[in-house]
C-alpha cells in the first residue's frame, strides 16, 4: 500500500508546494528573512498547497473507514456520520489519525504540521486588527493588517518538506491497522484458562 506521499492525487498537491517553494529567490533570504513580494506570493501558494494535501489526505484515511461496511443501512448512517467529521476541524482528524496509528508520529513533527496548518489559516483566512481609540495614541478607532512574523514566514520556507515526511507516515488503513488489538484464538484460549485458574484458586 503506497503512503499518502506517494499516492497520485497527493503527489499532485505537494508538487505544486515543491515548485512554488523552490520559486523563491534564495538571494533574497538574508538572516532569515523573506525579502519581496513575488518571494511572499509563492510561498504562500506553497503553505496554502502543503495544508490542502495534509487536509486532503486526512480526509481519505478517515472515509475510508466507511469502505468497510457491507450493509447499506450502516453505509448510509457511517457515511453520514463521517460526513459531518470531515466538515469539522483539521485538528479533530489529525488527533485521530495519531490516537489510532499503529506507528508513533514524532511529536516535533506533529507541532511542525500544527503550525504549518495555523500559518495557512492565518493566509486563507485573513482579517485586520481593530483597536479601539483607548488602544491607539492618536485616540481614535483603527484597522490594521495583521502581517505574519519573521519567524512565520522562515517557517514557510519548510512547509513542502513537513507535509511530505507526514504523508509519507500513513496509508489508507490494511489488514495490519485492521489486526490492531485482536487476538489469536490461541490467546484467546489462554487467556480464558488463566482466568479460570486465578478463578479457582
Amino acid at each position: 500500500m503506497p503512503n499518502f506521499a506517494d499516492n497520485y492525487q497527493h503527489q499532485c498537491l505537494l508538487e505544486i508546494s515543491r515548485r512554488h517553494r523552490e520559486a523563491v529567490d534564495p538571494a533574497r533570504i538574508c538572516d532569515g528573512k523573506v525579502i519581496g513580494q513575488d518571494n511572499w506570493d509563492k510561498l504562500a501558494v506553497s503553505t496554502v498547497f502543503a495544508a490542502i494535501a495534509i487536509e486532503a489526505a486526512l480526509n481519505d484515511y478517515v472515509l475510508s473507514h466507511c469502505l468497510l461496511l457491507d450493509v447499506p443501512y450502516l453505509q448510509e448512517v457511517f457515511g453520514e456520520i463521517t460526513g459531518h467529521f470531515l466538515r469539522g476541524s483539521v485538528q479533530n482528524k489529525l488527533k485521530l489519525l495519531t490516537e489510532q496509528w499503529p506507528d508513533p508520529f514524532p511529536d516535533q513533527l506533529l507541532k511542525e504540521v500544527r503550525e504549518l496548518i495555523r500559518i495557512r489559516n492565518r493566509i486563507a483566512h485573513q482579517s485586520s486588527e481593530f483597536r479601539t481609540a483607548n488602544e491607539t495614541t492618536a485616540r481614535r478607532g483603527q484597522m490594521s493588517n495583521r502581517s505574519l512574523s519573521a519567524d512565520e514566514i522562515c517557517h514557510m520556507l519548510r512547509h513542502h518538506e513537513i507535509a511530505r515526511d507526514f504523508l509519507g507516515r500513513f496509508w489508507l488503513p490494511g489488514n495490519r491497522e485492521f489486526q490492531q488489538g485482536l487476538v489469536s484464538p490461541e490467546q484467546a484460549e489462554r487467556s480464558v484458562a488463566a482466568d479460570r485458574g486465578s478463578q479457582v484458586s
